[in-house]
Formats: structure tokens, C-alpha cells, sequence
């Protein structure tokens, strides 16, 4: 049994499809069942829990092999990710694989950069078997951008022109599968990104190619993006971690790559033109929220 934790979002989708195509047994802990309602439709265990609840935990551990953990970040995640440390202790120490982020380290300039090197730090310390893995900016982060791209053929981000070796979610889903149920990823940090590092402008460029039709991009102003994060229910303390971040991609600080997919896969990392290629009918088609 694999129990995983946070397997309604984006990675978590990716990676509970993988997992039942192998023929795992699947069970995925969630605050509320309902929202994981198809999940169970597809096969997968629900239970009701939360990593506050470390009786939850604790029930939600019986007869797991591996975890897989991830939670949005906030700054008790690290106190959080440690509860499971702990449950797990009490269960048959099971593997642990955790999706950090890259750049991930306790004495990083970046508060998002120390939250999850904590949390990393506190998964090592533990004792149990580990897996961290720390991807790039993701590539699925893009779409995001659909409805101005829909109705502008333009999207707007404080981004600048700096190069960022985006990841396609699916490698990340992909590499996790491998770490949750294959021999020889024990004790391993894996730094994910994708094959190259690129800029806004040049996503721009082949958005563009993709959908046969002009888009461009807009840089805009830390100001101007806190506000319109803010105006849509961002967090404060959010959106202030995300626009550090995003002062630091700007300034070519995500431009590093990686062989890590290549050599954990034995295929290269999806690139940017295959993404805007599975995806690009989510540029062309605006949404009934949208009209």
C-alpha cells in the first residue's frame, strides 16, 4: 500500500494515475473525501485526515510501504511534514518520498527556499528511509495564463527576461512513481528540471509557433502582480513568498539544468514545445467562467 498526501493537486493527479496503472494499491489521505471522490471511483482508498491530526496519521499509515508527501507551503510546514516523521516511526518506518523544490536548503536567501530546507533537514534527521525531490518551476504553471491568453493573446508575470529550466509535472509524477516503487533511490535528493532553461519572451515565441497566432508577453511590476494576487485570494503571506520567488527567477536565479529525469527515466525531460503541443487546446478554448 502506498498512501499519498496531497494526491488532489496537480502533482498529486499525475502521480495516483501512474501509480494505479502499475497495479499499486493506492490510498491517499485528505482533509476532505469529497474532493477526492473520483479518486476513489478510480480505485484508489480515501481517508479522512490531515497532518495536524497525527491520530489520522497514524490510522492512515496501517500497512503502507511508502509515502509520498506534499503540502502547500506555509511556515509550519516543516513542524507539519514532521508529524508524519514521527507516525511513521510508529508504523514500520516506512520509505518517505517528499516533493520539495529546488534550491530547497535551511540557509537559503529565499523563504520558501529555508521552509522546505527544513522540512528536508527535519525527513533526514528522522531516521525514516527518504526520498526528496526538488523539481523547477513548473511547466503546468503556464496555464495559469489561459484566460488572458484566450482573450489578449497575452499573459503578464513579474518574470522579467531571466531563463528558467521549467519541468513538466508529468516527469515530476513520473521520477515519484519510480522513487515509491523501485530499488535504489534510498537516501537520494534529486535536483528535477527540464531539458533547458527558457524566458518568458522565448515561451512567448513558442506559445506563438503553437497556437498559429500572436501572443506575447508582458512583464509587469512586483507591485502590480502583488496586487492582482491579493485581489484574487492569494494569502498575504503567499504572495509575498511567491513574488521573492519571482524576483529571484527573474534575475536568471531557475536557469540551471539537470540530467536527473534523463537518468532516473532513461528518457530526456518533456520539453516546452511537446507541452504547448498536449496542452495547447487550453489556450484556444475559453471556459464558461471565462465568457
Amino acid at each position: 500500500m502506498i498512501l499519498i498526501i496531497g494526491g488532489t493537486g496537480v502533482v498529486g493527479r499525475e502521480l495516483v494515475d501512474r501509480l494505479l496503472q502499475r497495479g499499486e494499491q493506492v490510498r491517499l489521505l485528505a482533509r476532505d473525501p469529497g474532493k477526492a471522490r473520483e479518486r476513489k471511483q478510480d480505485g484508489a482508498e480515501v481517508v479522512q485526515g490531515d497532518l495536524a491530526d497525527t491520530d489520522s496519521l497514524g490510522r492512515a499509515l496501517d500497512g503502507v510501504k511508502s509515502v509520498f508527501l506534499l503540502s502547500p507551503a506555509d511556515p509550519e510546514m516543516p513542524e507539519l511534514h514532521a508529524n508524519l516523521y514521527g507516525a511513521a516511526q510508529l508504523n514500520h518506518w516506512p520509505h518517505v518520498v517528499r516533493l520539495s523544490a529546488l534550491g530547497a536548503d535551511p540557509e537559503s536567501p529565499l523563504v520558501l527556499g529555508r521552509i522546505h530546507g527544513r522540512a528536508d533537514q527535519r525527513l533526514i534527521d528522522s531516521g525514516n528511509p527518504y526520498t526528496i525531490l526538488r523539481p523547477a518551476y513548473f511547466m503546468q504553471n503556464l496555464l495559469w495564463f489561459h484566460s488572458s491568453i484566450v482573450n489578449q493573446d497575452a499573459f503578464y508575470a513579474p518574470l522579467g527576461d531571466g531563463a528558467i529550466s521549467m519541468i513538466d509535472v508529468r516527469d515530476i509524477a513520473e521520477v515519484a512513481a519510480a522513487a515509491l516503487t523501485e530499488i535504489g533511490h534510498r537516501g537520494e535528493a534529486y535536483e528535477l528540471t527540464g531539458p533547458e532553461a527558457i524566458s518568458m519572451p522565448e515561451v512567448a515565441l513558442r506559445i506563438t509557433e503553437a497556437l498559429e497566432r500572436r501572443v506575447r508577453y508582458e512583464p509587469i511590476s512586483t507591485e502590480e502582480a502583488r496586487h492582482n494576487m491579493l485581489s484574487v485570494g492569494f494569502p498575504e503571506w503567499t504572495t509575498d513568498a511567491l513574488l521573492e520567488l519571482y524576483e529571484a527567477l527573474a534575475g536568471g536565479g531557475g536557469a540551471r539544468t539537470t540530467e536527473t529525469v534523463a537518468r532516473i527515466l532513461g528518457r530526456g525531460p518533456t520539453s516546452i514545445d511537446t507541452f504547448l503541443e498536449d496542452f495547447a487546446q487550453a489556450f484556444r478554448v475559453r471556459r464558461v467562467a471565462d465568457a
